[in-house]
C-alpha cells in the first residue's frame, strides 16, 4: 500500500470513529457566532443578560457555554448569577437547565460591536421529547428592567430553542442603518473534524491530478 492509500485510511478511519462516537453519545452539540452592535448606545450603562431555562422539568439534560467574548463593550463589577450557572465574561460562563431560572446579569457600559460563541449540548435519548430549553440574550437599561434593541415583548435579542429533536434560533432586534443589531450564525464543523474533510478533499484533487497526468 503506497503512503497515499495510508494517509487515506487513517483519515477515513478517524472521520469514521469519530461519527461513531457522537452518534453513541446520545448527547447533540452545536455552536454559533452571536454578533451584536451597540453603537448606538456608545457610552450607555446597562446590562447584559444571558438565560437558560427549561419548559419544565421534563426537559431533557443540557447546556449552553459562551466562549469566545470579545468586542468594544465594558464589563463592571462581577455579575450576578441565579440558578446553575459557573464562570464569568470575559472566560467561559456555563449555564445547566437542571434548575427553573438559570441566570447571568452583568452590569455593562456598551460600545460598538460586540460577539461570543454560545455552544449547545443537548440530550438525544428521547427525540421525541417535546419540551425545550431556552437560552435568551437580552440587553437592559441601568433600571435593569427597560429591553434595549428589541421590538420582543420579553426583551430577548436572540433566543434559541434547544430540544432532544435540535436546535433553532429567532432574532428580535430592531434595525440600525438597514441591518439587524443582532446577527446569529451557526460555526462550522468542529476543528478535527474540518480538518479530516479537508485533508480527504485534498487527496481526492491529488488522485484526480494523477489520473489527469497518467492518461
Amino acid at each position: 500500500m503506497n503512503v497515499f492509500r495510508l494517509v487515506k485510511s487513517a483519515l477515513w478511519q478517524a472521520l469514521i470513529l469519530m461519527s461513531i462516537g457522537l452518534s453513541c453519545s446520545g448527547v447533540h452539540a452545536q455552536t454559533f457566532q452571536v454578533t451584536v452592535d451597540t453603537s448606538s448606545l456608545n457610552g450607555v450603562t446597562g446590562f447584559l443578560d444571558l438565560q437558560f431555562n427549561p419548559g419544565d422539568i421534563t426537559a431533557l439534560a443540557a447546556s449552553a457555554d459562551v466562549q469566545n467574548f470579545s468586542g468594544s463593550i465594558s464589563l463592571l463589577g462581577p455579575a450576578t448569577f441565579d440558578g446553575s450557572v459557573t464562570g464569568s465574561l470575559p472566560s467561559t460562563v456555563s449555564l445547566l437547565n437542571d434548575t427553573p431560572f438559570n441566570d447571568y446579569f452583568q452590569s455593562v457600559t456598551f460600545g460598538d460591536v460586540f460577539s461570543f460563541l454560545v455552544q449547545f449540548q443537548s440530550d438525544t435519548s428521547n427525540p421525541s421529547n417535546p419540551v425545550a430549553t431556552s437560552f435568551a440574550l437580552s440587553l437592559y437599561a441601568m433600571d435593569g428592567f427597560t429591553p434595549l434593541l428589541t421590538v420582543d415583548d420579553s426583551g430577548s435579542l436572540a433566543r434559541f430553542e434547544v430540544a432532544a429533536s435540535g436546535i433553532s434560533f429567532q432574532t428580535f432586534a430592531v434595525s440600525q442603518g438597514g441591518s439587524p443589531v443582532t446577527a446569529v450564525a451557526p460555526v462550522p464543523l468542529p476543528g478535527a473534524a474540518g480538518l479530516l474533510v479537508s485533508g480527504l478533499l485534498a487527496l481526492r484533487g491529488i488522485r484526480r491530478r494523477r489520473i489527469a497526468q497518467s492518461s
